[in-house]
């Protein structure tokens, strides 16, 4: 038998065969029970395929007139052609050594009625909504499907699959049964508009699984106007070590800062990328994000640490950006508390000398080594063992710690020698730094 569409179905369906079979034979026996098996297959692109089998176990098995009939439902491609056979098995109460059973059965036993159904999945039309995102969805018309298949939405620059750009933006196992099916993609969703996108396209069965494939089941939405270029520039953070740091980027559109844009921020530490949080650009177009930890950055600079992304809109296409953290030594002053001893002048080498003692007076530890800064020391006063000098020319003294950690309640004294020619009454201030 072969399948075929008539003139008004689609392209793309199934057929649903209805077959209701009964046998007839005349056998030696008192009549009784005996088992009859169905076969059915389809032949596609010279490939036969069984698709069903059917055993009438329990039924009765009349030696004489009609048997009880037996209906088989087959889900079929257009096009293709099917045959049928028919066996039977006897059982004890029919003797079929006199007159086999089969031979009395043959292919005049089996009466064939077929009702072809047309079975259709469709997208169903596109729109975008208030809240940014679109509406589109799928229909299933004729009956339920032999097997699911799925669902994707594109960005295309055309309005056929073979212009779809990257993967899909969303993608669902479709329902079989038959009704309609509407879905939604969010404005998140479609918010990485590529720059060449002109259009969104729905796809159903994108891979084909169902049969025969028709990759020309698309819906398209165009998309007006096509979006705009963006760039992120000045891409930069600063902070202190173990510390905190405030993150910046400008967005804009050639010479147009966007403002009210939504800019992702990211640490990025031996090219892995850890999200630190979200900002909106103000009118001249720059995200601030405050107060952000940057724990693992190194002191010094780093030209690639920090990563900036604007995932764009339905305006403005995305971007991606990097620039450079600045990590310097982190203020612990508060944490720390410095005592000074007396100064004893020493004669001989004309300096003054004393110590001073680091108490760590937080609820955590502190590692590495300590910078204090002296600052506001009067005219002509000098630190002799000083480690080196600031920006602004203040003087500091690094102060290791033993084993590396100072914890809480912990003390540690170092040396300090000042150069005092005039013999000033010294008075002068302390920044604790941990670098």
């Amino acid at each position: 038998m072969q399948v075929q569409p008539g003139p008004d179905d689609p392209d793309f369906a199934l057929c649903k065969v209805t077959l209701t079979t009964r046998f007839s034979a005349d056998a030696y026996g008192g009549g009784g029970n005996t088992d009859v098996f169905i076969s059915a297959s389809y032949t596609l692109g010279g490939t036969n395929v069984p698709i069903v089998s059917y055993s009438n176990s329990g039924r009765v098995f009349h030696v004489s007139g009609a048997g009880d009939p037996i209906v088989t439902d087959l889900y079929l491609p257009m096009d293709s052609t099917f045959s049928l056979s028919i066996t039977a098995s006897s059982s004890s109460m029919v003797d079929t050594s006199r007159k086999p059973l089969e031979s009395q059965i043959g292919d005049a036993g089996i009466l064939i009625e077929s009702a072809v159904q047309v079975i259709t999945i469709e997208p169903t039309a596109m729109s975008f909504t208030s809240d940014g995102g679109v509406d589109y969805g799928y229909e299933i018309n004729g009956g339920d499907l032999p097997q699911a298949t799925t669902i994707a939405l594109y960005w295309a620059s055309g309005t056929t699959p073979d212009t779809e750009i990257g993967g899909p933006i969303a993608r669902k196992t479709t329902e079989t049964a038959a009704g309609r099916y509407p879905l939604h993609a969010f404005s998140d969703a479609l918010s990485g508009r590529p720059l060449d996108a002109t259009y969104l396209l729905t796809v159903v069965d994108p891979a084909n699984s169902l049969l025969p494939a028709d990759p020309s089941k698309v819906e398209s939405l165009a998309l007006y106007p096509p979006a705009l270029p963006s760039s992120l520039s000045s891409v930069s953070g600063r902070g202190a070590f173990g510390g905190t740091a405030t993150l910046t980027a400008t967005l804009s559109s050639g010479a147009s800062p966007l403002n009210s844009e939504e800019v992702s921020f990211a640490l990025v530490i031996n090219g892995v990328a850890t999200p630190l949080g979200k900002a909106t650009t103000d009118a001249q177009g720059v995200a601030t994000l405050p107060d952000v930890s940057i724990a693992g950055a190194s002191l010094g600079t780093d030209a690639g640490a920090i990563q900036a992304t604007f995932l764009g809109d339905g305006t403005f296409a995305g971007t991606t950006a990097s620039g450079t953290l600045t990590v310097g030594p982190r203020d612990v002053s508060r944490q720390v508390n410095l005592a000074s001893s007396g100064l004893v002048y020493n004669r001989a080498t004309h300096l003054f000398g004393g110590t001073m003692t680091l108490t760590n007076a937080g609820t955590t530890a502190l590692t590495s080594l300590f910078e204090v800064v002296l600052t506001g020391l009067p005219a002509g006063v000098t630190v002799a063992n000083a480690s080196g000098y600031t920006a602004d020319g203040e003087p500091y003294l690094l102060v290791g710690l033993p084993g590396g950690t100072l914890a809480p309640g912990q003390s540690v004294t170092f040396a300090v020698q000042f150069s005092n020619p005039g013999k000033k009454l010294l008075h002068y201030g302390a920044t604790i730094l941990n670098v």
